[in-house]
This record gives C-alpha cells, sequence and structure tokens, in this order.
C-alpha cells in the first residue's frame, strides 16, 4: 500500500515550523506525523510504503491526522471510502503543544522496548507510569515521577545529577539533561539537545540548546535553536484570558487557547535574558537581542538582526554563524540547505 501525506494546505497554517521543514516530519508525542505512520505499520507488518509524489499513491491521506495507536491498518485500508473515526485533526500550530503529552503516553504503545531497562539503581523513581531507559543512556542520580504519564529516555542520553523529571516525557538521542534541570508533563526533547532550568510541555526538535535557568512552556522550538541564559517566555496571560497567535495563512493575529508560549522556527538564537510574551512567533533566521531589555515583540520575522532595529542579518555572516554553531555538534550545513537559504533570503528581501 502506497500512501501519500498531504499537507499543501497546512505549510502557511504551521508557520514558522514549516518553513524549513515538511508539515509531515513535525514532532508530536515521541514521532513526527510521517514516522507514526511507519511505526504503527511496522508493528502490525503491513507492508505500507509512504511516497512523495501523489500522483504515485494508491491512496491520499492529509498530513494533519494524528492516527490512533490502535488503529488496525488491515482493516482500515480495506474500506473503500476510508474512516477516520479517532483520527485527531491538528489544524493549528498551538495544537502541537495542546496535544503532545498526551500523544507521549499513548505513542509507548509503538515504541520497540526491547532495548529498553525498566529498573534503574541511579533513579529515585516514583510513579505507576512507564520508566523506559535505553541501555545505553548514561543516568547519574536524578529523580523521576511516572504518577501522570511514563519517561522515556532515549539511546546515549545523559541526565545529569539532580535533574528532576515528571512525566510525560521523552528526551531524545543523545541529548544531556543539565543538573537541578525541572521538566514537567509534555517536555518532548529531540536528538543531540541540551536543556536545563523549567520547562513545560514543550517541543524542542534536534539539535536545539536551552542549557541555563529561565522557563520555557507549552511552546514549540525548532531545529538548531539556542535559548541564551535566561530567555524565558510567557505561556500565560495576566488575565487568564485567550492568547492571539500570528497566522500566516491569514496574515493576521487569531485567538488560540488560553495556554500558549512561543512557537521557533528554525536557526533561531537569543541572547540571555531575552523574554517572550505569550503566543510570540519567531520566524527562522532571527538574532534577537536588545540594548533595552524591551520584551521581544510577538512576531518576529526571518532573517531579523536584533530587535532595535529594522535591520536584516547580513547573508555572509548568517551561513558563516550557522556553520560554527553546527560545527560544535560535528555538523555543517549541506549544498541544498545553503541554496535553500540563499533562496528564501532573496524572497525575503525582495
Amino acid at each position: 500500500m502506497r500512501i501519500y501525506l498531504d499537507d499543501k494546505h497546512f505549510k502557511d497554517s504551521f508557520y514558522p515550523l514549516t518553513v524549513s521543514n515538511k508539515f509531515e516530519d513535525l514532532r508530536i508525542g515521541l514521532f513526527s506525523f510521517l514516522e507514526r505512520w511507519k511505526k504503527l505499520a511496522e508493528r502490525q507488518h503491513f507492508h505500507l510504503e509512504m511516497v512523495e509524489d501523489s500522483t504515485e499513491a494508491d491512496i491520499v491521506i492529509p498530513a494533519n491526522l494524528l492516527l490512533p495507536v490502535a488503529l488496525d491498518l488491515h482493516s482500515f485500508f480495506q474500506n473503500k471510502q476510508l474512516d477516520f473515526t479517532g483520527f485527531k485533526p491538528i489544524n493549528k500550530l498551538w495544537e502541537l503543544t495542546v496535544h503532545n503529552a498526551n500523544t507521549i503516553t499513548s505513542d509507548v504503545a509503538l515504541l520497540g522496548e526491547h532495548n529498553f531497562l525498566k529498573k534503574n539503581k541511579e533513579i529515585n523513581h516514583s510513579g505507576s507510569h512507564h520508566l523506559l531507559v535505553h541501555e545505553t543512556a548514561n543516568i547519574e542520580n536524578c529523580f523521576i515521577n511516572t504518577s501522570d504519564g511514563p519517561v522515556i529516555i532515549d539511546e546515549h542520553a545523559h541526565i545529569m545529577s539532580g535533574a528532576m523529571l515528571r512525566g510525560p516525557i521523552y528526551i531524545g538521542k543523545y541529548s544531556t539533561v543539565k543538573m537541578g534541570a525541572q521538566l514537567y508533563g509534555g517536555t518532548n526533547i529531540g536528538n543531540n539537545c541540551t536543556v536545563g532550568g523549567e520547562i513545560k510541555n514543550a517541543i524542542f526538535l534536534d539539535f536545539s540548546n536551552k542549557s541555563h535557568h529561565g522557563y520555557i512552556g507549552d511552546s514549540y522550538i525548532g531545529q538548531w535553536c539556542n535559548l541564551g541564559a535566561g530567555t524565558t517566555g510567557s505561556n500565560l496571560k495576566n488575565t487568564a484570558g485567550e492568547i492571539r497567535v500570528w497566522d500566516q495563512s491569514t496574515a493576521q493575529y487569531i485567538c488560540a487557547s488560553n495556554k500558549a508560549g512561543v512557537f521557533m522556527g528554525n536557526h533561531v538564537k537569543t541572547a540571555i535574558n531575552t523574554s517572550f510574551n505569550s503566543g510570540t512567533v519567531v520566524s527562522p533566521f532571527a538574532n534577537i537581542f536588545s540594548s533595552n531589555a524591551a520584551i521581544a515583540p510577538k512576531f518576529i520575522p526571518m532573517f531579523a538582526w536584533g530587535l532595535d532595529t529594522h535591520k536584516m542579518y547580513r547573508l555572509d555572516d548568517l551561513i558563516k554563524d550557522i556553520n560554527r554553531w553546527m560545527k560544535m555538534k560535528n555538523q555543517s550545513l549541506t549544498e541544498a540547505e545553503i541554496e535553500n537559504i540563499v533562496e528564501l533570503y532573496k524572497k525575503h528581501n525582495k
């Protein structure tokens, strides 16, 4: 069975995350939308081929449907008219975080547990949900509570002494949780990240850092972001009212839920003590700093250079700076990625 996940209607609705990422590659829970289909097919020994061209597909399915992990693929695809009962549509940017914690819990059913240990002498553990620690993970003396949901610590992750984790939580491969970190339910850390301070219900994609103190909650952080020490985002208004979030598809602010933090595209860097309002959208390739310690505006455009002027990041400097950051994790920009950045820069700088 060849299926195509159709994301053509979601690129603007999920700005800034979809500037450099395909929608189906965005992670919610333990997996991206694409990975979840593959994992379910693998568990059920169902031959499923994900194609990148709709003309090659047997079936086209909207990419934003969060499939139920109990779905029987054989029965599902037998019907000429597909029944999407039980699927959860993710239609708005902030819904990625709203449904994140519950999805971590349900996704455990799709996780191959053969390399995970359920006991670890270095962990002070309480709670009845799963605690799954990969056999290659480096765990120092820490505190983990699974009363509200599972905690999954993946390959070669490093949990330093004194870290406190309360599920549901996922820590990705080769990621580090620093000493004394406070990670609450819905914390969802990708691969090769470093995190510290206080985090709640926030998704970090691969290679991003929040290494120091500061709070990030109900937020989605793209790849290769670095949040300077003291960077903090509000996720709740003083009035506890609805939060407005910039919507690229309508070019206006729209009302979200009463809990919404920061939504940040790839390759964003923040200076120390950067402050974000609730519902802030940060476009990719922004370098955020200010001489007057102002709270960042609720929408920051692509290639922004600081908050005090309307200057753009110089293209040559941007590419050099990105490669310097990537070199710290033994990575570098590919020629295709450089071409994409240059093309985006030209379009934005018309």
